[in-house]
């Protein structure tokens, strides 16, 4: 009942099925057939797999090759998906076994092992390294129902100091579909392997090279690797991706720029999108931030290719407030109240209320940021009060 066999807690649930590898490994644990493992969890009122087609007596190294991380333990591998080349390779490696006798076994057991024809006899260290998800020779393994990203290909290029051919050469002959990488360099470096990267990391996941990658993408790579934005897209075109033109992009950038086309205004992803308006409660939050004037930080958005508002009407100082009450949900955060709707008296009050000012100098400080108020809202003489008609 223990998950991991060994009689203490964490145990099985009740209410999910006992996983095929629990009942093959406790088969081979405690020198009961799998189906007398079976028996007794039924009794004790767990849902247990068929075993129909199971072989009557484990082998020792059962357990081993059935764990998704070859250590004899959960988790084990799941009983409804197929078990990927990489498992079989490094199972075979890690037991002595060739990958035909791990591929029978696995088969015997239940599972749903990959066909070997036409796959090479041996194996070596290097193409557990490459088949490997995160290049580092161990789980999860690449699948070999999609193909091979590039960007999973350069870096595996990096890493075991191969060229590009002889890795992709090796990646088909496992069996994998891999891009046509005809006309893209033979040999990269760590600076390629970041920016390919979504986060700028130097691993998975990386850029699809079926999309475009975008204008924030370049930037900040460009930060992160100490290059020009023109360098960074010129790479990339060289690596087979489709860039923007970046003739409209500063250069250098630098951090500051992070933090301006950042969402969220910390220098990571989410990025503004660069086909939408940028909200005038990012130009003020961003403003605040920067300690700068919502026009240099209108400037700055411009010139690294968003659509940014008009700062003319803008004031040049802002309040510490006023972050707040261009929020939505009044906590210096997006989403920002939209420049296209009025702004209702409920937020109005709700922002007096949150920032101890008046309804009336809430409303009066959103007009002076280029908001517009419901028609439902009166500001009177008097700046403590507000009325609505």
């Amino acid at each position: 009942m223990s998950r991991d066999l060994d009689g203490v807690s964490p145990w099985l649930a009740a209410d999910k099925a006992v996983p095929l590898g629990h009942v093959i490994s406790a088969a081979a644990r405690t020198g009961k057939s799998p189906d007398g493992v079976v028996a007794r969890l039924k009794v004790l009122g767990f849902s247990v797999p068929d075993l129909a087609s199971l072989p009557g007596t484990p082998d020792p190294g059962d357990s081993v090759i059935i764990s998704r991380d070859l250590d004899g333990v959960s988790p084990w591998l799941a009983a409804d998906k197929a078990v990927p080349l990489g498992h079989v390779i490094s199972a075979a490696a890690r037991t002595g076994k060739s990958p035909a006798a791990v591929v029978a076994r696995l088969r015997a057991l239940g599972y749903s092992a990959p066909d070997l024809a036409g796959v090479p006899d041996s194996f070596d260290s290097v193409d557990r390294i490459i088949i490997s998800r995160g290049l580092d020779g161990v789980s999860p393994w690449l699948s070999a129902d999609e193909a091979v990203p590039l960007g999973h290909v350069i870096v595996a290029v990096v890493r075991v100091g191969c060229n590009s051919a002889v890795v992709v050469a090796r990646l088909r002959a496992l069996g994998f579909s891999v891009p046509d990488l005809a006309g893209v360099p033979d040999s990269f470096d760590s600076v390629d392997q970041v920016i390919i990267s979504r986060g700028l990391d130097g691993v998975s996941p990386w850029l699809a090279a079926d999309e475009a990658v975008s204008f924030d993408h370049v930037v900040a790579a460009a930060v992160a690797t100490g290059r020009s934005p023109a360098v960074v897209v010129a790479r990339l075109r060289a690596l087979g991706f489709s860039v923007p033109d970046p003739a409209g992009l500063l250069s250098p950038v630098d951090f500051t720029d992070l933090t301006v086309i950042s969402r969220d205004l910390d220098g990571v992803s989410p990025w503004l999108a660069v086909d939408e308006p940028v909200p005038l409660g990012h130009v003020v939050a961003a403003a605040m931030v920067m300690r700068q004037s919502p026009a240099v930080v209108v400037a700055r958005l411009r010139a690294l290719g968003l659509s940014a508002p008009d700062p003319g009407g803008l004031p040049g100082d802002l309040d510490p407030t006023d972050r707040t009450i261009v929020s939505v949900e009044l906590n210096d955060g997006r989403p920002w109240l939209a420049t296209q709707e009025p702004v209702s008296p409920v937020h109005v009050i709700a922002a007096a209320s949150e920032t101890r000012r008046s309804p009336a100098e809430v409303a009066m400080r959103l007009v002076a940021l280029g908001f517009t108020l419901s028609p439902l809202i009166e500001i009177l003489d008097d700046p403590e009060s507000l009325g609505t008609s």
